[in-house]
């Protein structure tokens, strides 16, 4: 930890999820990636997991994390400027 409140999240309202009232992970850092990587790495390893399910993807691949958008099936809408 380097004493800030944003050593794995980004800094400032950018690292707030409003809707989930939590932290929103930086993935261009490799701490981040190395300590999601490796839990994943440990529940397949200790208890042979084949798959996971990722609850609030819409939060990881958007930069608009999802919040007040409704998709309609559009590729426009999957695959434009907020992806």
């Amino acid at each position: 930890m380097d004493g800030t409140d944003h050593c794995y999240s980004h800094g400032g309202p950018k690292g707030h999820h409003s809707e989930w009232d939590s932290t929103i992970f930086d993935y261009l850092k490799w701490e981040v990636l190395r300590f999601l990587l490796s839990n994943v790495k440990w529940w397949v390893e200790e208890y042979g997991f084949d798959g996971f399910r990722f609850d609030g993807i819409t939060s990881m691949l958007y930069h608009s994390h999802g919040i007040g958008k409704g998709y309609t099936g559009g590729y426009h809408e999957y695959f434009g400027p907020d992806a």
